[in-house]
């Protein structure tokens, strides 16, 4: 539970700094390090230190080192964004085993238009799992967990119909939304099991009386 805290202040705090506007990739830099910093800690690892931007070393120029605060260095961090075209250039297995095929399904004929209110068509139907896009057509399943789901207060699922309102959708868009609601669902369920795993480490330390 403490790391998913952490967690998700990480995410509101980086997409408050990509909200506004003027930021640039360093500036993201300083909320992962301190999410690192308060991993080491929740897993016993006081006094981890983090250096951003360090100088070069035989495993190139990387945006992160991390060491034990002491004397010996655990490793060495490069961060990258994310996105559905560079994917595979990041983690080339991701897709194929993780996002293919996508949990959603788009169905029924139509035009493919979205619906900007609930009277229009535009509606989620948690007993179905089927989330409306107009009165013909929808896409399923998306679990309730998915389509609750906030990042920086945003309701993830939602705003990305809101912001496509009034406009028929092209395929790569419909195929994209699949893929992230699938992204999603998983990012739930690695969620948990992270909290389940901090749960089995916090027992074992205070077991040991550490």
């Amino acid at each position: 539970m403490a790391f998913t805290r952490a967690f998700k202040g990480y995410l509101r705090e980086i997409t408050a700094t990509y909200q506004r506007g003027d930021a640039r990739e360093e500036s993201f830099y300083d909320p992962l390090a301190e999410l690192i910093r308060t991993a080491a800690s929740l897993c016993g690892r006081q006094g981890t230190a983090v250096t951003t931007l360090p100088r070069p070393t035989e495993a190139g120029n990387p945006d992160f080192r991390v060491s034990n605060g002491r004397d010996r260095i655990v490793g060495y961090i490069e961060t990258k964004h994310l996105d559905v075209q560079n994917l595979d250039q990041v983690a080339p297995n991701l897709r194929r085993r993780e996002m293919e095929p996508p949990l959603a399904r788009f169905e029924r004929e139509g035009g493919n238009s979205v619906a900007r209110t609930r009277r229009g068509g535009f509606q989620y139907d948690p007993s179905t799992e089927r989330l409306y896009i107009n009165t013909a057509q929808h896409l399923a399943p998306v679990p309730l967990e998915v389509w609750e789901y906030q990042l920086g207060g945003y309701h993830v699922a939602d705003k990305w119909f809101t912001d496509r309102a009034d406009r028929p959708l092209s395929l790569d868009e419909i195929r994209t939304y699949c893929r992230i609601v699938t992204a999603l669902d998983r990012t739930i369920a690695i969620q948990d099991e992270i909290d389940d795993l901090y749960r089995a480490v916090e027992g074992r330390v205070v077991a040991l009386g550490i």
